[in-house]
């Protein structure tokens, strides 16, 4: 269950709190999000070959336009212990665009509340910030961490994470400009 990121803003203006679907983080694309991907421009990696340190944190630029936020939930009875993301109907987090593989990454939720993204072998390939992940090989995420799922830009959040960017934006209903 996806929801555009302005109807979040606007929720947030008039009840002051944030819907308790996106517990307990969420992935949010860029753009508007009413592309289903085909006429999109492919992510440019020719700046992607420094290498990048293990830990690291790109905060989301305030002026970046975030599109369709896609809450990080396991559905109920699924068979594996992480939150598979990807094109199929039978994912936990359903990301139908073209490119996406049919399961192309999953999230896992450390018993400390700490978040870790890893490829599940997809074709076009996940990354971090600009590091491309290895197939199941999990990598720590931090709210504000940029993902690339294919060529698509995603910027994750934990639902405090999001509640922070959220209190910064100026939306017409918050009285901003």
């Amino acid at each position: 269950m996806q929801r555009r990121f302005d109807d979040l803003l606007r929720e947030y203006a008039q009840f002051g709190s944030l819907p308790s679907f996106l517990a307990p983080a969420c992935l949010v694309r860029h753009g508007d999000g009413e592309s289903d991907g085909e006429n999109e421009q492919p992510l440019d990696t020719t700046a992607m070959m420094a290498p990048l340190p293990r830990r690291y944190s790109l905060r989301t630029e305030h002026t970046a336009t975030l599109g369709l936020v896609y809450p990080l939930i396991k559905r109920e009875g699924s068979a594996f212990a992480h939150i598979g993301i990807g094109r199929a109907t039978n994912v936990d987090v359903q990301v139908p665009l073209v490119g996406i593989s049919k399961y192309h990454a999953y999230v896992n939720i450390g018993s400390n509340g700490e978040f870790t993204l890893a490829d599940a072998g997809s074709q076009n390939g996940t990354r971090l910030v600009l590091e491309r992940l290895e197939p199941r090989q999990p990598r720590e995420l931090a709210s504000g961490t940029r993902v690339y799922l294919a060529h698509y830009a995603f910027t994750f959040f934990t639902r405090g994470g999001l509640l922070e960017y959220v209190r910064t934006q100026r939306t017409p209903l918050a009285g901003g400009a």
